[in-house]
């Protein structure tokens, strides 16, 4: 799967449209907003009685940014504490906290969101975003992948996954879409992280799907994107 944009917001406003960049003006994570004509995933679920909430776990995606439409929760509140390891960093934990969550968080309230759909149908939207610029596993999984913090990161989102693919399991109408908005280069074409260069370092992303009508197992070799090209 191939993203159509190596940038947080404007590639979640094209999972959110299916509508590339030129298309629904959201180019940039700074000073773009989605216009509230486009129409999103979240307003097509709601529309058709569904409840819909998100978890989001970068202030690039804030509410104001217009990417909350049709949510009728939309979780972006930043007060909460964000816990520092990486000495060298630990001059940044104010703004940290103020403008992102550790993957725990983000998962502890997105099972407080389940437990509030109840049986009812829903859409979901769980944001993750540990791995990313400024890595900083913590203890458990840095001691796991020492000297290699991007693996150590990815460790511990793969674990809150799993907490929350947990709880999902008690249902069997239940489909999970699990994608990216971005790669990161880490140096390759000289890129240490991602927004600039157009190689697939950045642009290649994974797209998995399971639950109810998906074979298991299949895997489809043809590109496929969250856009709509037609």
């Amino acid at each position: 799967a191939m993203t159509p944009v190596p940038v947080t917001l404007p590639a979640v406003a094209s999972l959110l449209t299916a509508r590339l960049p030129l298309h629904h003006g959201v180019r940039d994570n700074d000073r773009f907003v989605l216009d509230a004509t486009e129409t999103t995933l979240a307003e097509r679920f709601r529309d058709r009685g569904f409840r819909t909430g998100a978890v989001v776990a970068s202030a690039v995606l804030a509410a104001d940014r217009g990417v909350d439409q049709g949510f009728e929760h939309y979780d972006d509140d930043f007060r909460g504490p964000y816990p520092v390891y990486d000495p060298v960093q630990r001059s940044l934990a104010g703004e940290f906290a103020a403008t992102r969550r550790r993957a725990d968080r983000v998962t502890d309230l997105a099972l407080e969101r389940l437990r509030a759909f109840g049986d009812e149908p829903f859409f979901l939207l769980v944001h993750y975003f540990d791995v990313h610029m400024q890595l900083d596993p913590p203890p458990r999984w840095r001691d796991l992948h020492p000297g290699r913090p991007y693996d150590g990161e990815t460790s511990f989102v793969d674990f809150e996954l799993g907490r929350l693919l947990a709880a999902l399991r008690e249902r069997d109408d239940v489909l999970v879409v699990v994608t990216a908005d971005h790669g990161e280069s880490q140096g390759e074409h000289g890129e240490p992280q991602h927004g600039f260069l157009l190689y697939e370092a950045t642009l290649h992303v994974p797209l998995v799907a399971a639950g109810p009508g998906v074979p298991a197992g299949a895997v489809r070799e043809d590109p496929v994107s969250p856009v709509s090209y037609t």
